[in-house]
């Protein structure tokens, strides 16, 4: 794993009391498993392993990051 790639997003929580809310993450460019835009276009759906989230960088920042 010496080689891995981060990449940091703002993650947008969708669900529960604390919908709306947006952190900071770092994420495992190894660990991605696909990506699409939100169907506004104005975020990115990031599909992991085993998680799917929502963050509020569009498509082709998130396409350049993981690149």
């Amino acid at each position: 794993m010496a080689n891995s790639k981060f990449i940091e997003l703002t993650e947008v929580t969708t669900g529960g009391i604390s919908a709306g809310d947006k952190k900071s993450i770092m994420i495992n460019v190894d660990k991605i498993a696909s990506f699409y835009p939100q169907s506004n276009g104005e975020c990115t759906y990031i599909s992991l392993r085993r998680d799917r989230i929502l963050v509020e960088e569009s498509y082709e920042t998130v396409k350049g990051k993981v690149q």
